[in-house]
């Protein structure tokens, strides 16, 4: 999972072609949630190489709360072809998200 630093970066890895499977991590500091659950998210993609996953601290980068509207951490957002599929917020159930992922891969 790449974490990305910047608007200009998240944008850049939007956009990428290679993958058609996208996973959005958003966080914030203050979740401590947020924290326990990184590790194991991290490794549910490791699982699957084929897809995209993205790590953004909505802190760091305000302007993607607003694009994605993410009103809550943590959040899981994956994208299929560019478009939202599934979408989770706060009590993000990983079996769920892994069933979201082998459909679309």
């Amino acid at each position: 999972m790449q974490k990305v630093q910047s608007w200009d970066q998240l944008e850049d890895k939007r956009k990428e072609k290679n993958k058609n499977v996208s996973l959005f991590y958003f966080t914030s500091k203050t979740c401590p949630v947020c924290h326990v659950l990184l590790p194991r998210v991290e490794k549910l993609v490791s699982i699957y190489p084929k897809i995209s996953a993205i790590h953004i601290d909505i802190e760091k980068i305000p302007k993607a709360q607003g694009e994605f509207m993410v009103f809550s951490a943590p959040t899981v957002l994956i994208f299929w072809e560019g478009k939202e599929i599934f979408r989770q917020s706060r009590f993000i159930r990983l079996e769920e998200v892994e069933e979201c992922i082998k459909k679309y891969i």
